[in-house]
């Protein structure tokens, strides 16, 4: 095996050199390749990350008087810093040292790198289209994938209902189905927004399918938390003064309508009120984690550390009439509360700081790329009130991949 991922790299590396726009066309078409994982002098690493790295080792070093003169972050300078300050300072508050240097480096650091470079190297919109083609390429694959599971096999069953029967969800190229619904959202959003962007009828196509696909592959994850996100995305589109706004109002009134005339009505209404066997859950973790925070609501559990310190806190059953057993989970299931746990009271108010600044910069100068981009990170925010759609290397990677449109957009208009 290490002999292939050596030849890879080196592959990968004359790519970086003599084409980095199709370097990072690769990245973002295998950003499902964090999931190969390996060491290197025993220091734990991904495909992915290797990638991100070799890129970014190869990109600075042949242009770092460019990157140092780039006067695009001049508005997110300090808000990045402080990000990154509470990032590096959570290493140190959690009790698992080397597992939260590794997440510093997937989620915080790289993420950031492969951003600066994107916004470097990117000059015009046909630059800009052919590195996204990657990532649509990338949706377009898992969704297959989990498509062809409902038909030749695959997938896993999940527990819905205590007591119920397991239901059936596809997966695609990941280990849980909410993982395929977490990439697939904002992705398909973003599909969305390139239709009609071309005069070639085969790109438009390609567009229609990626989003249908990727809404088709999601139905099949049963990821409701992806469908509240695009939604909300969906409901943010039909509110903006475009022409397009009546159509989008009218395919959310649809999957309302869809949604409130099949059997699953009244389940999908539990979900809304939490009153199902996942929402009374999410409630439980949420009751725990902020009675952590109570004492602990400077700096969290740091990151890696929330499944430790979280066992003085949980309780290992839903309630006492119902002796289900409960885990404790990697993150508490909501973005905000994910924030303040892993990276401290700093963190959280430097994610909202970056948001500020995102949907600030979005509404300068609006135009229909905007629009869609915000929807895309409505999209993530929607899913986030129920799950944590960035603490994963794909995610994380994804998140800041949104920011750099928004910043891209302000600096060719």
């Amino acid at each position: 095996m290490y002999y292939l991922i050596a030849l890879f790299s080196v592959l990968f590396f004359l790519f970086c050199f003599f084409w980095p726009k199709h370097a990072l066309f690769f990245i973002f078409l295998l950003l499902p390749s964090y999931q190969v994982r390996f060491t290197i002098f025993k220091i734990p690493t991904t495909l992915l990350e290797i990638m991100i790295l070799i890129l970014a080792i190869v990109y600075i070093f042949k242009n770092y008087k460019n990157i140092l003169k780039n006067k695009k972050f001049n508005d997110w300078f300090w808000a990045i810093l402080t990000f990154l300050i509470a990032a590096t300072i959570s290493i140190f508050v959690s009790p698992n040292l080397r597992s939260a240097a590794g997440l510093w480096k997937a989620y915080f650091i790289e993420p950031i790198l492969l951003l600066i470079i994107f916004l470097d190297l990117i000059k015009s919109k046909r630059d800009l289209n052919f590195v996204l083609r990657g990532l649509f390429f990338s949706a377009f694959f898992a969704s297959i994938w989990a498509i062809c599971q409902k038909f030749f096999g695959g997938g896993i069953y999940s527990l819905e209902a205590w007591g119920q029967p397991k239901i059936w969800r596809a997966t695609g190229p990941f280990p849980q189905p909410n993982f395929l619904g977490l990439y697939l959202g904002p992705i398909a959003i973003l599909a969305l927004g390139q239709l009609r962007q071309y005069k070639s009828r085969l790109n438009n196509i390609f567009y229609l399918l990626v989003f249908a696909f990727s809404i088709y592959a999601i139905f099949l994850a049963h990821s409701k938390g992806t469908f509240l996100g695009i939604l909300l995305a969906l409901v943010f589109l039909a509110l903006m003064p475009k022409k397009s706004r009546y159509l989008i109002l009218l395919i959310a009134i649809l999957i309302i309508l869809s949604i409130s005339a099949t059997p699953a009505y009244q389940k999908i209404i539990k979900k809304i009120t939490f009153d199902s066997f996942s929402g009374k859950i999410r409630l439980k973790i949420w009751s725990e984690t902020l009675t952590m925070l109570k004492e602990r609501p400077i700096f969290g559990t740091g990151l890696a550390g929330y499944q430790k310190v979280m066992e003085k806190y949980h309780q290992p059953y839903l309630s006492e009439k119902l002796k289900i057993p409960l885990e404790i989970h990697p993150y508490p299931h909501n973005i905000f509360l994910a924030f303040w746990t892993n990276l401290g009271l700093l963190g959280l108010f430097s994610f909202l700081w970056i948001l500020y600044l995102f949907f600030r910069n979005g509404f300068r100068e609006i135009n229909k790329r905007k629009i869609f981009v915000m929807a895309a990170m409505i999209s993530i925010i929607g899913h986030g009130l129920v799950d944590t759609p960035y603490f994963k290397n794909d995610l994380a990677i994804l998140f800041w991949l949104i920011i750099g449109l928004i910043l891209w957009e302000n600096m060719s208009s």
